[in-house]
């Protein structure tokens, strides 16, 4: 091949080079402005999805404001009113408006606004039990319902019971299924009548005894641990030793009582109308047909046995916060020897609406009739009564923080993955 043959290929080679070049860099070119255009459009991508998690937390954050400002009865602010705030999350900003609903429940409405990402929320919050009447009946050692004994509940805090009786089983009318009753030991049910319109729960490890016919619409697990029923403070019991109003019952109309040893009688066939006030007894006995009838809000404080297994006693206004009885063996003042064992009987009636706290002692409630409010003993006995749970009861409104809880939530600008709407187990 000539010399001028070979450079002529050279030279074209080198061209075809050349474009190969040109092609591949614009394909790099190309390539880069591509990546760019992603790396901007994920960067965009990433602020959003943090404005959108950024706008979630500081609704997230109103909420937890206001549950705290509804939980203390107290409006932080001074301004907007109770469970109403309005604040800032770093760079993000929230408002919530509170509004009370039926049965101390409150519905929250949250927005959540980060850069021009806005998240709202709707929760739905419950107040938890606080106070020691958690249930229809607590037991420190065993509760036994037996011969049509039967329990369910209702809320005062919306009327009457018989406003909310509106629903019916085999064992007849009743209002709620929230009647529990818990045992730190033994539980026993007996009766095909016998019927426990909510939890039945023994002791730790121990299973519901009784002839296997009794029915219970809520849990039977034991529990995981025993529940908390403390002696009530001897401090309560010395303050009411020392001033009470027992001087009313030294003149009062169907009463036999006895300012030295403590003791109240209600003779035969007679009416005690308490007027309201705070009581320290050694012992009540009511005779064949005597009524005890509280007027107003009361509270008895007993070291001895209470007898009204032959007698009534009625709650004029029908709601068990008028009559506390707390009873506890006690030898208040020094001199008095308590009984060895405490027993407090009585039988239900169509008024008999009160609260027993009584952890050493032993109830006994028969009558065939109905028993309103709580009770806590040491052994719990129930033959032929219908226990009807005041839920209020649950609810100490002198405490001074109330913790609430969610029960519902609505997402309005839902996120994949999470629920959109939710409620928790029992509600």
């Amino acid at each position: 091949m000539s010399h001028c043959a070979i450079e002529r290929r050279r030279k074209s080679e080198d061209g075809v080079a050349l474009v190969t070049v040109l092609v591949f860099l614009i394909l790099i070119a190309g390539l880069g402005v591509v990546l760019f255009s992603l790396t901007r459009t994920n960067s965009g991508t990433i602020r959003r999805e943090e404005s959108v998690l950024q706008a979630l937390e500081a609704a997230q954050t109103g909420i937890v404001q206001a549950s705290f400002e509804i939980a203390r009865s107290a409006d932080l602010d001074a301004s907007t009113g109770v469970g109403n705030v309005a604040g800032l999350l770093l760079d993000a900003r929230y408002q919530v408006v509170a509004t009370p609903l039926a049965r101390r429940h409150w519905r929250l409405e949250a927005v959540g606004v980060a850069g021009d990402i806005e998240r709202r929320l709707q929760v739905v919050i419950a107040p938890q039990p606080t106070g020691p009447f958690r249930h229809a009946i607590a037991a420190t050692q065993t509760v036994t319902l037996d011969t049509s004994a039967t329990t369910d509940s209702y809320d005062s805090i919306l009327g009457s019971y018989l406003s909310q009786a509106t629903r019916w089983d085999l064992s007849g009318r009743f209002a709620r299924r929230s009647g529990s009753i818990m045992s730190n030991s033994d539980l026993s049910l007996s009766g095909s009548s016998t019927r426990v319109r909510g939890d039945a729960r023994p002791g730790p490890g121990i299973s519901i005894t009784g002839d296997g016919f009794a029915t219970v619409t809520g849990s039977t697990v034991s529990l995981d641990q025993t529940i908390d029923l403390p002696h009530p403070e001897r401090s309560a019991f010395e303050s009411a030793y020392l001033v009470n109003d027992n001087l009313f019952l030294v003149t009062a109309p169907g009463s036999d009582y006895n300012p030295t040893t403590g003791k109240l009688r209600i003779p035969e066939d007679q009416t005690l109308e308490l007027d309201p006030g705070r009581y320290f007894l050694s012992g009540i006995e009511l005779e064949s047909g005597a009524r005890l009838r509280v007027t107003g809000e009361t509270e008895v404080f007993l070291t001895g046995n209470l007898d009204a297994s032959l007698g009534t006693i009625e709650t004029v206004s029908g709601s068990p916060q008028d009559l506390a009885i707390v009873a506890h063996p006690y030898n208040v003042p020094l001199i008095y020897a308590p009984p060895a064992n405490l027993r407090i009987d009585f039988q239900g009636g169509s008024s008999t609406a009160l609260t027993v706290y009584a952890p050493k002692a032993t109830i006994h409630v028969t009558g065939n009739l109905d028993v309103y409010g709580a009770l806590i003993g040491k052994h719990v006995i129930g033959s032929e009564v219908a226990f009807h749970y005041d839920e209020a009861l649950g609810f100490d409104g002198s405490a001074p923080f109330q913790p609430f809880t969610p029960v519902a939530w609505f997402d309005k600008q839902p996120v994949a993955g999470v629920p959109v709407l939710g409620f928790l187990p029992g509600h």
